[in-house]
């Protein structure tokens, strides 16, 4: 039986002596053989990628290309959401923090406070709850602060608390005039004996005792702060649930360098008022995350 002459448009493209059996989805040559593929690679620098975006006319178009368009879409569309997400990393959470959190936290860095603020991953518990702002016309933070009464009892959120207000203050004003209320947790404020404390950042670093009548500000100063200030307030038998640090932040103490409260401390070997002693990477997100509020009151906003 003769053989049937291949005419010319059917022969490879390379090689010009077989038949084609391969198109490169680049530029669209026919070729017969991978030795031809790649001789056509070498030769004209092609890289055998089909152009997704490349014109395609009405008649060559097919249900496959239809397929292939729809997922280049769906490919552009995950790498757009995935592009937004990469630009809001702005730090250790991966995510991008609005004008007023920065505000915030510069404001926390200030000479008079330096407070290391820690903003919490969104959708935490506490970072949802955290309404503190930085005031740049009065140069004032108001906070968020939470007050707990007790070891683990009653616990009460106020927003925007000036940074000025004494602590017995923001702890009268949580009580507010309710009568019941009053009732079941003035004897916090009557009793004198009452140990004030600030909540340390990492769970291994004792409580912090601060005078009742030091501002808000004096207690938390050169500390590091987890979105915003708790304030733990024991009486009689209650504090000896709390690991407490020996020495008691005063108001005078505040505004004397750290010499003059060395020596007012009478050579006893102290901790350091400004809590720099704890560690802040003991603080992780996954232990905040379990932090609950089995009774959480919050009042409304006051300015």
């Amino acid at each position: 039986m003769p053989e049937t002459a291949l005419s010319p448009s059917s022969l490879c493209q390379q090689c010009n002596g077989e038949p084609r059996k391969y198109r490169c989805p680049k530029c669209f040559m026919q070729t017969c053989s991978v030795s031809c593929i790649q001789t056509h690679k070498e030769a004209t620098g092609c890289n055998g990628v089909r152009d997704r975006v490349g014109f395609v006319a009405i008649k060559e178009f097919s249900d496959q290309l239809l397929l292939n368009d729809l997922s280049f879409l769906e490919e552009v569309s995950q790498l757009r959401g995935r592009s937004n997400r990469d630009n809001l990393v702005t730090n250790g959470h991966g995510q991008k923090r609005p004008s007023f959190i920065k505000k915030l936290q510069d404001g926390c860095r200030q000479p008079s406070r330096m407070i290391d603020l820690k903003i919490m991953a969104p959708g935490m518990t506490k970072r949802k709850m955290n309404r503190s702002i930085y005031d740049q016309q009065k140069s004032e933070v108001l906070w968020t602060v939470e007050i707990i009464f007790g070891w683990d009892g009653e616990r009460i959120l106020r927003h925007r608390v000036k940074e000025r207000s004494t602590l017995e203050d923001v702890v009268l004003a949580s009580i507010g005039k309710d009568q019941v209320r009053q009732h079941r947790l003035g004897r916090y404020i009557d009793d004198d004996s009452a140990v004030f404390m600030i909540a340390p950042h990492a769970s291994s670093s004792p409580y912090r005792r601060v005078d009742r009548n030091s501002t808000l500000a004096d207690a938390i100063r050169s500390s590091t702060v987890i979105e915003y200030p708790t304030i733990h307030v024991a009486r009689g038998s209650e504090i000896s649930q709390f690991t407490v640090t020996d020495r008691l932040l005063c108001v005078d103490e505040v505004h004397q360098g750290p010499e003059s409260s060395q020596g007012s401390d009478g050579g006893r070997d102290s901790t350091d008022q400004t809590g720099s002693e704890c560690r802040e990477h003991d603080v992780i997100d996954s232990d905040m995350d379990n932090f609950t509020i089995p009774r959480l009151e919050c009042d409304p906003l006051t300015r």
